[in-house]
């Protein structure tokens, strides 16, 4: 049986930034997927992290380029999972349902 095929989007958040020296969350370049055993037996996943900020900072541009990688992407994978911080979660997604 041929594993499903999913584009993973890591765009930010706070799933994706750790303390810095000071105690303050900051960007992580740690790829948090790994951190979920068996992950890749689930499906064949490829990812992708077009940014690496926290959800507060997500400009219109940054919302284009990701419709822009799911239109360039939807022909050759089952699904698309966007790892999201929850502040303009709602904003993006209605913007992608509008692009």
């Amino acid at each position: 049986m041929n594993k499903m095929k999913v584009l993973v989007i890591q765009t930010g958040g706070t799933v994706g930034q750790e303390r810095d020296h000071n105690g303050v969350f900051k960007p992580s370049e740690k790829n948090y997927l790994e951190l979920v055993e068996s992950i890749h037996q689930l499906a064949d996943i490829t990812i992708q992290r077009p940014a690496n900020i926290d959800s507060t900072n997500m400009p219109t541009h940054h919302r284009a380029m990701l419709a822009k990688l799911i239109y360039d992407n939807h022909l050759h994978v089952d699904g698309v999972v966007i790892v999201h911080g929850t502040d303009t979660m709602a904003a993006t997604a209605a913007a992608l349902n509008y692009m």
